[in-house]
């Protein structure tokens, strides 16, 4: 069998700062998105009644 090569497919016209923008952009937006479940989580812990479970390590 002969080994086939595959072309990597290269990013044209993307520079350094459009990377750098995208991925501040996408870290703000995953940020946005934990604080937003952190917020509805401590709402339902809120709600919710207290529940005691004791492990055995």
């Amino acid at each position: 069998m002969k080994s086939q090569k595959r072309a990597t497919k290269r990013r044209k016209g993307v520079s350094a700062r459009e990377r750098n923008m995208r991925r501040i952009e996408s870290n703000d937006r995953e940020s946005q998105t934990m604080h937003f479940l952190n917020d509805v989580f401590e709402g339902l812990r809120n709600v919710l009644p207290p529940i005691n479970i004791e492990r055995n390590l």
